[in-house]
């Protein structure tokens, strides 16, 4: 577990610089590794030991509250998460969902690739905040 919380502290440093939108795109991976990890597991599809399951399931969660915690730059309080589904958080996930969902296949493969190139991509931004 000292490697991971390496490597905790190391992402802790990278979160403080995240964007909403790229804060969103994480906590929605990091979720999606978590769930099919869990489910892979547990229908004895992914062979590694209890030990190392558990271990990888808190780590993932552990990079999960970190940029959970950095929301509350955008008027998100991250004890909210426990108050599903009318906490901030949960208001915040659902619109920035909402926004991921609204493109096509071709636009988010656009947006992925804009942003992979580091080009800028406000005008695929929504045009308002997740609280107006």
């Amino acid at each position: 577990m000292e490697i991971n919380k390496e490597k905790i502290e190391k992402f802790k440093k990278e979160v403080i610089n995240m964007k909403e939108f790229e804060l969103f795109l994480t906590i929605e991976s990091l979720g999606s590794i978590l769930w099919r990890e869990k489910h892979e597991f547990f229908h004895d599809r992914l062979k590694m030991s209890e030990a190392d399951f558990k271990e990888n399931q808190e780590y993932y969660s552990a990079l999960q509250k970190e940029c959970v915690l950095m929301l509350k730059q955008f008027d998100v309080y991250p004890e909210s998460v426990n108050e599903k589904p009318n906490g901030s958080y949960w208001k915040w996930y659902t619109f920035w969902k909402n926004w991921m969902n609204s493109f096509s296949n071709k636009e988010w493969r656009d947006f992925e690739i804009k942003h992979g190139k580091e080009e800028n991509v406000d005008n695929l931004l929504p045009k308002k905040k997740w609280n107006q």
